[in-house]
Formats: C-alpha cells, sequence, structure tokens
C-alpha cells in the first residue's frame, strides 16, 4: 500500500523545543506515512537530525510578508501529491490555508505549542478564522486548549490535546562527568544548574541572571549553564558580567552533545513567561534531574510540586532561590527518580506517535 504523504509547514528547523518535536516524531513515525518538511525560510540546523529520506523543502522567503507564498505552497502540494497538510504556528498557518484547504482541498492540521499574544489584534483575529476551519487544531496540554478556547475563541471541540512525546533511550547516556566538566571549564565539586532553550523574552532569562546572582552570593560552589542561542545573548551575557557572575554562568550554544548535558546538571530551571508544554523540561526529566521551573500552561500536569520537581510563580526570585539553597543531595536524587517515572508512565515518544497516526487516518 503506498504510504500516505504529510507536508510539515514550518518557518524553520531552527533549534528549539517545537522543532525537536517535529523531528522526533517524523524520524519515529510508521511507514504507512512518508513525511515532507517544507521551511517558509531556511532548513535550520535541526535539519541535520532528520534521517537522510526525509525530503526538505526550502522556500527562502524573507522577513515580511510574501504574497505569493500560497501560490508558491499549492504548487508544493500538488507536485509532491501530499495528502494532509501540517502548519505549525501562526505564520505557516496563514500561508497554508488557502493553498491547502481551497486551491487543493486537502485536511490541515494547526499546531500551537504556546500562547498567542493577545494584543496583535488583528493577527488574533485571523488565527480565529482559520483556526474554526481547518481539520483539526492539535495543542500540547489541557491548559493551552483552554488557553486558546478563551483568548483566542477556538471551539474547545476543535481542539485535540496531544502531549509532547520524549525519546527515552536518548537521555540514557552514562557519561564521565568529571571529564565533561572539565571540557566545559567548570570546576569538577560545582553543583551545575542548567536551562535549554531559545534565548528570547518569553523564557525571561533576566530573572534566571537574578536567582544567580542571588544564589552565588549565599553558595560559591555552583555553576550556572545556559544552552541555546537567540537575539537576546549578547545583552544577558552583558548583565552577567555587570552583576560579577560571567565567570559561573556559562552561555554555551546550540549544542549537539545535549544528551550529555543534561547528565552534567544537578538541578534543571526554566523561568519561562508561558509555554504549550515544555520539551526541554520532560528531556530533563527523562535525564532523572529535578526541575524547577514557572507554574505555567504545561506545567502543572507535568510537574507535581515536592514530589517530581517544584513549581513557582513567573518571577519568583526568592522561592527559586530558597528551594535550590536548601535541596540535598538526597533529595535530589529523589526528585529526579520521579521524574523520570513520571515521563516514562505519561510523555512517551511512542503515546505521541500513536496518538498523531490516529488522528492522521481520522482526517485521510
Amino acid at each position: 500500500m503506498k504510504p500516505k504523504n504529510i507536508l510539515y509547514v514550518v518557518l524553520s528547523l531552527y533549534a528549539g523545543g517545537l522543532e525537536n518535536g517535529i523531528v522526533n516524531l517524523i524520524n519515529n513515525s510508521s511507514k504507512e506515512f512518508k513525511h515532507i518538511v517544507c521551511c517558509l525560510r531556511n532548513k535550520g540546523i535541526f535539519s541535520k537530525r532528520l534521517k537522510p529520506h526525509v525530503k526538505i523543502i526550502e522556500m527562502n522567503m524573507s522577513m515580511g510578508n510574501d504574497y505569493l507564498m500560497p501560490l508558491k505552497l499549492a504548487r508544493v502540494i500538488s507536485r509532491e501529491d501530499i495528502d494532509l497538510i501540517r502548519a505549525f504556528t501562526e505564520d505557516p498557518l496563514f500561508y497554508s490555508f488557502i493553498p491547502a484547504m481551497v486551491l487543493n482541498r486537502k485536511p490541515l492540521i494547526y499546531y500551537n505549542g504556546g500562547r498567542t499574544f493577545p494584543e496583535k489584534k488583528k493577527r488574533v483575529l485571523l488565527e480565529c478564522f482559520l483556526a474554526n476551519r481547518v481539520s483539526a487544531v492539535a495543542v500540547p496540554s489541557i491548559e493551552l486548549r483552554d488557553y486558546m478556547h478563551k483568548e483566542i475563541a477556538i471551539k474547545k471541540e476543535n481542539i485535540t490535546v496531544i502531549p509532547n512525546g520524549i525519546d527515552l533511550n536518548r537521555f540514557r547516556n552514562n557519561i564521565d562527568k568529571k571529564r565533561k566538566k572539565e571540557t566545559l571549564c567548570i570546576p569538577v565539586n560545582d553543583i551545575v544548574i542548567g536551562t535549554v532553550g531559545r534565548l528570547v523574552e518569553q523564557k525571561d532569562y533576566p530573572t534566571l541572571l537574578h536567582i544567580a546572582k542571588t544564589v552565588l552570593q549565599k553558595k560559591q560552589h555552583i555553576t550556572f549553564i545556559i544552552v541555546g542561542d537567540g537575539k537576546l545573548r549578547k545583552e544577558l551575557e552583558n548583565i552577567a558580567k555587570e552583576n560579577g557572575i560571567a565567570d559561573k554562568v556559562k552561555f554555551l550554544g546550540i549544542r549537539e552533545d545535549i544528551e550529555e548535558l543534561y547528565q552534567v546538571m544537578d538541578i534543571f530551571i526554566l523561568t519561562a513567561r508561558w509555554e504549550g508544554m515544555s520539551n526541554v523540561v520532560l528531556e530533563a526529566m527523562a535525564s532523572k534531574k529535578p526541575v524547577l521551573a514557572t507554574d505555567v500552561e504545561g506545567m502543572t500536569g507535568v510537574i507535581e510540586n515536592g514530589i517530581n520537581g517544584f513549581l513557582f510563580t513567573p518571577g519568583d526570585v526568592d522561592g527559586f532561590v530558597t528551594t535550590i539553597l536548601s535541596l540535598t543531595q538526597n533529595e535530589m536524587s529523589r526528585i529526579g527518580e520521579n521524574a523520570y517515572r513520571k515521563v516514562k508512565e505519561n510523555y512517551s515518544l511512542e503515546n505521541m506517535i500513536h496518538t498523531y497516526e490516529k488522528l492522521y487516518r481520522k482526517l485521510l
């Protein structure tokens, strides 16, 4: 039987949680479906992680609006004999709706993994209009479903909740932590507190640096590592320098050894102002690390406070600091084990793929 062709429309396969989820889904899907990725801008670094047989199409769209893009996408859908289209985030939805559902009459799934900015009224109105007319809307958490229903006015019955899934096998690394710390220029006896993500406003790294400064005033043998890159990197590095903590906060950029870096961490921290469901939190939990995170969308169902992690109000520097300073090695180990069990039982990659493929079959 000929496999069904699924087209993934994304801005780029840049290094991020959304893109990581796309790569994991495609690489581990069944042979019932053939996956083609259409990057509206360029491929991005995560394209290297896709299996060689996965076709990637670059549209090379510049910044700003491209009014010819719907016609270009319509040609791609026709030429590649696409059976179903997936649009990830708002811009791919805006460009994909007409070529998918009007010109080619193919089912379209809209995925939103995080908040839409309610102050951008025109975008919200357009998202509401299109999302209520696509074949299905997929989100990773119940909290995000409720947010989309309340703020964007998407009908709740149109929204399917499919939690993110993690490939547990990726995070079963036994590494020489001492040697890895040495390669990162981290003192061997330091506790390592780490985070992973784009250096953008959403992640609220100024609060993380405030936490780091306060912690280091009370306890010196701690190093913070920030994995990822983005437009705020220079600004954040300057904040670290101005606060005299640049030698204890390491900006590692985009890395290909992320699984090993999780093993180096003793604590994972997330200070984000909003999320859909954080893939990096699930990865840290799969690596048996205690997670200290803000109590935002997608976290409530994942983190059980005091059992497999800790939740804080966004911006609660004192709460983060107090917990960091009070955690013992035994508590870190206990909470990390609980975190691993939570992910294994509830957020496996197999479950996520099974649910998506069931949705594909239903729409086809």
